[in-house]
């Protein structure tokens, strides 16, 4: 919800978005000064390691099983689709 309110704000307002979103304009602003929470950094860090392993295997060339082999060691638990 943020991200879109941040792209449309400016030319929508706030207001009348979070008003059509049925969300209160105080939610967004608590949002957007929150510090991100530990599952957002697992995931940014899971992303980066992602592309790393993506770029340096066959000059980005590589499937998707392949990238979940390369990055479930680091992460337990890490659920990568199979089919994607």
């Amino acid at each position: 919800m943020t991200r879109y309110i941040e792209a449309y704000g400016e030319r929508f307002g706030v207001e009348p978005i979070c008003k059509a979103l049925q969300a209160a304009p105080s939610s967004y602003y608590a949002a957007r000064h929150r510090p991100p929470s530990a599952r957002r950094q697992r995931d940014e860090a899971l992303k980066l390691k992602l592309q790393q392993a993506h770029a340096e295997h066959f000059g980005g060339v590589r499937g998707s099983q392949a990238l979940a082999a390369t990055a479930a060691p680091g992460y337990p638990g890490c659920a990568l689709a199979s089919d994607t």
